[in-house]
């Protein structure tokens, strides 16, 4: 009884783990994509401007 308790309760951890790993790979990579994007918004301001002048 109890032993299999300890068990469950190392796959419900281990399930919460994955999950919060999964999250923190997703803002990951929502982050770094948002960089991207940033740098050329940047950059495409900076040739307009650039041009302009």
């Amino acid at each position: 009884m109890f032993v299999t308790e300890i068990t469950g309760m190392m796959s419900v951890m281990r399930s919460i783990h994955n999950m919060n790993q999964l999250k923190n790979n997703t803002i990951l990579l929502f982050w770094s994509h948002l960089k991207l994007l940033l740098e050329y918004l940047l950059k495409s301001v900076d040739k307009h401007i650039g041009s302009k002048g």
